[in-house]
Parts: C-alpha cells; structure tokens; sequence
C-alpha cells in the first residue's frame, strides 16, 4: 500500500543542503576565499558538514519506507538507481565539460576517467581494489553516495530475506563496527578483514541510517522504536569522524536529530519545515549538492575580483544563484524525463491478449 508523502522531509532535505552548502561556501575553502570565511567559526558554517548525517537520517526514514513499497529486491534496485542516476549523470556531464570554464575550481581540472566513480556509484576505495587503480571522483560531495549506495543494497538484501529482522540487523552490523573501533583505539587489532568491510560500505554511518528506519517503523503506528532511534544516536555521533571527539558537534548533530523528529513527529513543527523556500531547496537538494561546490567556490573568486564593491559574505550568492537555477531545470525537467524513459525500459511490452 502506497503512504502518503510527509511534506517535512521535503523542508528537512532542503535544511540539509542549506548547512551543506553553508559549510563549502564560508568555511570549506579559506585557501581559496579568505574573504568569505571570516567567520568560519559561526556554527552553521563550522558544523555545516553535518548535513550529510541529516541526509543519512532522511536516507534511512525514506529507504524503510521505500522497501515497505516495494515487492521484491529486484524491484527495489531498479527504483533506487532509476532514482539516483539520471542527476548523477547530469551533474556529471555538466561539471566535466564545463570544468574549463572555472579556472579556479579547487580540485583543478577533472579527467575523463574521473567520472567513473560517480556515475558507477562506487567508492574509489572500492574500485582500486578490483583494479589497482586510483581515480578521485570529479567532485568531493560524490563520498556520501559512494555510503548510501552500498547501505541501500546491503538494508534491500536484509530486508527481503527478513522483513522484522532488517533493521536489527543493520544494527548489529554498526553495533560491530562500534567494537571494532573501540578495540582499534586500545591498541588491539578486532576481526581480520572487518575492518576492511567497514571502511569499504561506511559502516560506521550506519548509525545514522538505523535511526531514521527506527524512526520510520514508529511514525504513525504504536510501534515505539522510534524511541530506540535516541538510543542509537550517540553511538552515531561517536562513530562520525570529526564529531565523536569535538563537544560542539555532537551537540549540533542531536540538535538535528530533534528537528528531524519534531518535524516528522508533530503536525505543527512539520508545517514549519515543509515551507515553500525549504520545500524548493528541498526539491533541487540532489542535483545542487552534486555539482555546487568546485563551481561554487570557483565563481566566488570570479565575483570578488569582478565586483571589488560587493561585501565579502556575499560573494558566493551570485554562483550559488547561478547553481541553484541550474539545479531547478534539471530536477524539473531532466530528472523527471529521463527517469520516465528508464521506466518504459525498465518495464516489459505488454503481451496481446488471445482473442
């Protein structure tokens, strides 16, 4: 049975890419724009990058509900790139062929066999150790696909050989991870090769992921793991570099986790998050945080240089206009095109009835 879409996870995608963007434009970069990241100190800029574990929350709410949608695996995976790859294969073609024109691009100027990663939705990790060669994807942001990927298949596998048993499962899976690290920092060496699986899936994010599928399994129902998803986020938090040892992060991240459960938990908060801007950031999220950042930073060098007068916090808005333009035809137009047409041939002719 199809479920009605909640609206706030819409304004929640468009809060994640806000403090993503937030993060890449005044504190990602000084080297390159000392200017606008004066104040990198400010939280949402400092702990911006946070919301990438929002959208690994979303991803873990939305993927439960996905597969309760779905009749099979085969199913599920087809919807799952169908979904995925025609932005990402936009946004990959944009950012290659229009590299040149950003001269000040922070990762310098892709190469072809750079858009690999990317488009295959394969870590570089992952693809040096089937072929023994490095390529870095042609933009930084393309990391957090190369975790959602493998969770989706790995939770979609689980799921389908045991419904009730899934999401346990994916904890015990963190719940290892978890020991393998504690066992890492004490100087012992854990399970042969698991640390290798960890690293190669992002294991260590599944916390993040497990919160938002408990979160999922309570919404609407008399289930109560969505209290378990509180359980399960200091574990998260500890296991994501950066935030486990910096007092301030752990407190940005659980302050998100409340937004997330307030605006999908109570009417009226979800009325707030499912605003019309945060709605339309929502909307282009996807595209625009896959092809924003070099382009991004490289356009806030052009703006500072050609428009002397214009205060230094706002030189990354022209760019960011510009992007965010970009984002809206493709999630507009393009996506819904090409994911129509990979459709009709994903899907079998219809055979003629006897008559």
């Amino acid at each position: 049975m199809r479920q009605a879409r909640i609206a706030s996870i819409d304004g929640l995608r468009g809060l994640a890419i806000a403090l993503v963007v937030l993060f890449h434009a005044y504190r990602r970069w000084p080297g390159h724009v000392p200017w606008a990241t004066v104040h990198a100190d400010f939280p949402l800029f400092h702990y911006g990058w946070m919301g990438v574990e929002l959208f690994f929350l979303i991803s873990g709410f939305v993927i439960h509900r996905t597969l309760e949608n779905c009749k099979g695996y085969g199913e599920f995976v087809a919807r799952r790139w169908i979904r995925l790859f025609p932005a990402m294969l936009v946004a990959t073609l944009l950012v290659y062929c229009t590299a040149g024109l950003f001269t000040q691009r922070p990762a310098g100027a892709p190469s072809l066999p750079e858009i690999i990663p990317g488009l295959a939705f394969t870590s570089p990790d992952i693809l040096y150790q089937i072929t023994g060669v490095h390529l870095e994807p042609i933009e930084g942001a393309f990391w957090s696909l190369f975790v959602e990927v493998p969770f989706y298949l790995v939770f979609g596998l689980l799921y389908f050989a045991d419904r009730g048993g899934a999401v346990p499962a994916l904890l015990g899976l963190f719940g290892a991870a978890c020991l393998q690290a504690l066992l890492n920092h004490i100087g012992l060496p854990g399970w042969p090769g698991f640390g290798l699986l960890v690293s190669l899936l992002g294991v260590r994010y599944y916390g993040w992921f497990v919160a938002g599928a408990l979160l999922h399994a309570g919404h609407g129902r008399r289930d109560r793991s969505h209290l378990l998803a509180a359980l399960v986020l200091p574990a998260a938090i500890l296991m994501t570099p950066g935030a486990g040892t910096d007092p301030g992060a752990a407190a940005f991240g659980a302050g998100l986790f409340m937004l997330f459960y307030l605006g999908v938990f109570h009417p009226g908060f979800g009325r707030l998050l499912a605003s019309r801007p945060l709605g339309f950031l929502g909307f282009i999220s996807y595209p625009l945080y896959l092809m924003h950042e070099n382009a991004m930073i490289a356009m806030t060098v052009d703006v500072h240089a050609g428009l002397p007068g214009l205060p230094a916090m706002l030189t990354p808005l022209p760019g960011l206009a510009l992007l965010a333009a970009v984002a809206y035809l493709v999630a507009r137009y393009l996506e819904p095109a090409m994911q129509k047409l990979l459709r009709a041939l994903a899907t079998p002719p219809a055979r003629p009835q006897p008559g």
